[in-house]
């Protein structure tokens, strides 16, 4: 429903004289769109191409991306620092979406394909900081994942390596009660569990058509009793 109202009051795009939204609303709404049902996503494919495009000229050097909305009440929903993580997989997945509404001899597909490697690359890299917190960590995860069916084979077994890698790290920052804080020793929320607990669910998993490895995390203690 927010992805179809943005759609259809052209929040996300070309505005009179201000050019586009600002960058984490355009990437939010494209992560909304991203994640329909194929056929609703569909009626706003035009829009997410749109979106994309100019995303990709927001980019960083490395293919992840700075948010440029980082305190507020909303920042808190997904802001995790930058480069962000929450962006750059959310990006990827509009990405992996976008792509499926292209013909195949469209010159903006390897452009995309291209974009999910470099980001991939780098998230997946020995110098991105997935220990940041919780949240950067799970968005690793979730970024790798959008983008395994489109990586050559030493590239998807360095994603794999990391994604078990993350995966591990969250499972020793599990806390008893079956969440997770933002940082180790802060109280479990709401916020920071839900990107684990994504990842546990089957929406990330180390999926490339190539093989299954479901991530899993432990069920709180007063389950594991039972």
């Amino acid at each position: 429903a927010y992805a179809y109202w943005l759609g259809t009051a052209g929040y996300v795009g070309p505005q009179p004289d201000a050019g586009y939204a600002p960058l984490s609303q355009t990437s939010l709404w494209a992560w909304a769109v991203a994640n329909l049902p194929d056929t609703v996503s569909a009626s706003l494919s035009q829009k997410l191409v749109a979106a994309v495009n100019w995303l990709l000229t927001r980019r960083n050097l490395d293919g992840t991306w700075t948010s440029d909305h980082q305190d507020g009440s909303a920042a808190a929903v997904y802001f995790d620092g930058n480069p962000t993580a929450s962006l750059t997989a959310g990006n990827m997945q509009a990405l992996a979406k976008a792509q499926t509404f292209l013909a195949n001899d469209d010159p903006l597909k390897p452009t995309y394909l291209k974009a999910m490697e470099q980001a991939a690359t780098t998230l997946a890299g020995p110098n991105w900081p997935f220990q940041r917190n919780i949240r950067t960590a799970a968005q690793t995860i979730i970024g790798l994942n959008s983008a395994l069916p489109y990586l050559g084979e030493a590239q998807l077994q360095n994603a794999l390596n990391r994604m078990k890698l993350v995966a591990d790290y969250l499972r020793s920052t599990q806390k008893a009660d079956g969440g997770w804080g933002l940082t180790v020793g802060t109280p479990s929320q709401p916020y920071p569990s839900a990107g684990p607990n994504r990842t546990a669910s089957g929406a990330a998993r180390p999926d490339s058509g190539r093989g299954r490895n479901r991530i899993r995390m432990r069920p709180p203690a007063s389950v594991r009793r039972k």
